[in-house]
């Protein structure tokens, strides 16, 4: 194992804050670009790593865990507590829509197409999920409750329902849209498994995993095939199946806490997950061990990996990783370093 290479730093970031969230996208007439979300977004060329824009976000300080956000068909989304839910065309950082009350404080948010327009999916931090029209901000539907997502995980452990209250406590990855069901459907994180929400039909369903399995972070496996979702936490990682909970692979759990975000891709056939594990990367392929494909940073003891995303660059993959002062950018079949081009 060899310690970070110069040859993998991509950016180094001119505005270093702290990191919410990373989004890689492949926008239309752009190519692919890096979205760092902080109090402001900086985007960046995933290719040469040139700024491409630097606009401000939020009118305050949050935490981290106090702002969601996602990226739909070129346009970032961001909802904060106490302000408005905003969104910015990419990678240009113009405005766009207006701002509107997310009626809750926000802890994920994610997107799906409904014939011409774009749906907004947000979980506010007591387990409530509204739906709004992206363009107008019109509330959708009715809103849904995740049963018991008041509970405290330690009055949960109390009242004997630890595995089926857990709460949303906001970061990347808590929310994603089951591309598969024949109606929107949002797979939530919860905190020993996930919810799976039919939005138009109020169906709330819990799925549980291992008991000592911490659920933190999902993002869906991007195989052919029964839609399922791969799943880290702190205790390890697994593939699950999206409809009943059932693992496909794994779980492997490991001693080291992982606890990162995790992305998934489809390599030489063969599925990848990469994890963000404190100050590296580590890989896992679905079998019994975990690999280090981005190893510490030997010069820096607190330069932790916050976030990972992998995104095509040029006809393969790229896998990123940030601590919101260096991208560092490797090929995700190889884990060598890729220069910037």
């Amino acid at each position: 194992m060899q310690p970070r290479s110069v040859d993998s730093l991509l950016v180094r970031v001119a505005h270093p804050a702290e990191l919410f969230q990373m989004h890689g996208v492949d926008g239309p007439g752009t190519g692919p670009v890096l979205v760092l979300v902080t109090h402001h977004a900086a985007v960046y060329d995933a290719r040469s790593g040139a700024e491409l824009a630097w606009f401000p976000l939020l009118d305050r300080r949050h935490y981290p865990y106090q702002v969601a956000s996602c990226v739909y068909d070129g346009v970032l989304v961001v909802a904060a507590d106490g302000e408005d839910l905003r969104q910015w065309e990419l990678p240009s950082g113009r405005a766009i829509h207006t701002g509107f009350d997310p009626r809750g404080r926000t802890r994920a948010v994610t997107s799906y197409r409904d014939g011409e327009r774009t749906v907004l999916v947000l979980v506010d931090d007591e387990g409530t999920v509204r739906r709004f029209d992206a363009a107008l901000g019109t509330p959708i539907g009715k809103a849904l409750r995740l049963p018991a997502e008041r509970l405290s995980s330690r009055l949960a452990r109390l009242v004997g329902k630890g595995d089926s209250a857990p709460v949303v406590v906001g970061a990347p990855q808590k929310i994603v849209m089951d591309p598969a069901a024949d109606q929107p459907t949002a797979l939530i994180v919860g905190r020993h498994g996930f919810w799976r929400v039919g939005l138009d039909a109020g169906a709330v369903t819990w799925l549980a995993v291992d008991a000592k399995f911490t659920t933190q972070h999902l993002d869906l496996d991007p195989r052919p095939g029964p839609s399922a979702v791969v799943i880290s936490g702190y205790e390890g990682v697994a593939v699950v199946d999206a409809h009943d909970g059932r693992y496909t692979a794994g779980p492997l759990l490991i001693d080291d806490d992982l606890g990162g975000t995790c992305a998934a891709a489809v390599i030489d056939g063969r599925l990848r997950v990469f994890v963000a594990v404190g100050s590296g990367v580590s890989h896992w392929d679905g079998g019994d061990t975990i690999s280090t494909v981005l190893p510490p940073n030997e010069t820096n003891e607190n330069d932790d990996t916050d976030a990972v995303c992998v995104l095509e660059v040029d006809g393969r993959l790229a896998l990123f990783a940030s601590n919101a002062v260096d991208i560092y950018r490797y090929d995700a079949s190889t884990g060598k370093p890729w220069p910037p081009d």
